[in-house]
């Protein structure tokens, strides 16, 4: 099998990562545009954030105190459930977006770009009480990132399509412009986003990102509206849970409500998929019994365990250590590194990635999770190990382009027979 090239990726990419003031603002949040027959055959329901990312690039980060010239901006759509929906949609499969964003300019701004990625937005909500989630992003020449979040706003998404499957997403989004962009993006990578709804409390979620010329990034994250979303919200939805085949959250909404999101996925054995993404030291790992597939990075991993993830072995050590918590699989991902799996079946295997030159890491992390979820129910009969490793494959093409969910590769961009 050969390898994913960047060279196939297009610059075209119809995300919408500039001036917002370029867009005719639509009320993307007023009606659905999906008809239940479509909703119904959603193989995935992605209930997560949705950010609006504020990009710079620059030589170096800043140091405290100081201010330095950046040498370019752009804002671009973001959120870990956003753009795991995203990737989804963009490999072809079918996902739901359930979240919310504020009653601002990013998140119609937001909604838009996600009905680009084909996914259906429908679903998000707009709140009143709260701003879209923003996060403010600074990446450095070797493409690596750093990232501070501000628990502000709520913001929900639902990262799922780009492949050939079938995606719902369950997020939330402000009253605002950037809703309804997040919602129409994740539309174009093929994401049902007819639960995404809109918060009239909080505003869409938002990042502003900052990218040195190495590559690396930091990253300062205002939830938003996403943090507005009740429990209540997965019963309301039950249904649409219930006809997925798996159900894909990271830790950007309510602890509340993510465990009965997989409450209600468990009653109506419905595989789960859980991005401990961003990770904390004072994480209830009851919730974890709800957990089929746990995706971890170095820092995550250690949150859970207590475990310094600094090589293979100690990831090996991590992720078994992982299991007795609850789930299945443990993933434990270690950047340049690759990632490990581990399964309660007794086996353990490094995965390792192809060097590539990183352009921006962000949203690796999330293209991995998407790509991974899209294979787990678009091709289940392969082993998890190999679903990890071509996962891990379409994240290293998307570290080469600037930007997060325009940096996604298509299905169109892979070697036809990497989704078979």
């Amino acid at each position: 099998m050969s390898h994913p090239s960047s060279s196939k990726l297009h610059d075209d990419d119809p995300q919408i990562n500039s001036n917002v003031s370029t867009f005719k603002i639509i009320d993307f949040l007023s009606e659905s545009d999906t008809d239940e027959d479509e909703i119904d055959m959603a193989d995935i329901v992605v209930f997560g954030s949705i950010v609006q990312d504020l990009i710079s690039y620059a030589n170096r980060f800043p140091r405290p105190g100081e201010s330095i010239r950046g040498k370019s901006f752009e804002a671009g759509c973001g959120g870990k459930g956003a753009n795991q929906a995203a990737q989804i949609g963009r490999l072809g499969g079918k996902v739901i977006m359930i979240g919310r964003v504020g009653n601002d300019i990013f998140g119609p701004l937001n909604i838009e770009n996600l009905k680009r990625s084909g996914v259906i937005t429908d679903f998000i909500e707009r709140s009143n009480t709260a701003g879209t989630a923003t996060a403010t992003v600074t990446v450095t020449d070797d493409g690596t990132l750093y990232i501070f979040l501000i628990i502000h706003f709520i913001f929900l998404w639902l990262f799922c399509y780009r492949m050939a499957g079938e995606i719902i997403s369950f997020r939330q989004v402000g009253n605002d412009i950037f809703g309804p962009l997040n919602i129409e993006n994740l539309k174009r990578s093929g994401v049902i986003t007819d639960f995404i709804e809109r918060s009239n409390t909080a505003g869409t979620a938002t990042a502003t990102v900052t990218v040195t010329d190495d590559g690396e990034n930091s990253i300062v994250v205002t939830l938003g509206a996403n943090l507005e979303i009740p429990p209540s919200r997965a019963d309301q939805l039950e249904s649409v849970i219930s006809k997925a085949k798996l159900v894909l959250c990271q830790y950007e909404i309510d602890h509340s409500t993510l465990k009965r999101t997989f409450e209600i996925a468990k009653k109506h054995n419905v595989r789960t998929f859980f991005n401990f993404a961003p990770g904390t030291m004072d994480f209830d790992k009851s919730l974890l019994k709800l957990v089929d597939i746990l995706s971890t990075n170095e820092n995550e991993t250690e949150f859970l365990t207590g475990i310094t993830v600094t090589c293979v072995e100690d990831a090996v050590t991590a992720a078994k250590s992982i299991l007795r918590f609850g789930p299945s699989a443990a993933i434990a991902t270690l950047g340049a590194k690759g990632a490990v799996v581990v399964t309660k079946a007794g086996t353990a295997t490094h995965i390792p990635v192809p060097r590539v030159k990183a352009v921006d890491t962000t949203g690796a992390g999330d293209s991995f999770c998407g790509s991974l979820a899209y294979l787990m129910v678009a091709r289940p009969h392969l082993p998890i190990e190999e679903q990890v490793r071509r996962a891990s494959l379409i994240a290293s093409i998307s570290v080469q382009r600037k930007g997060t969910q325009v940096s996604f590769p298509w299905a169109h961009d892979l070697p036809e027979d990497f989704l078979s």
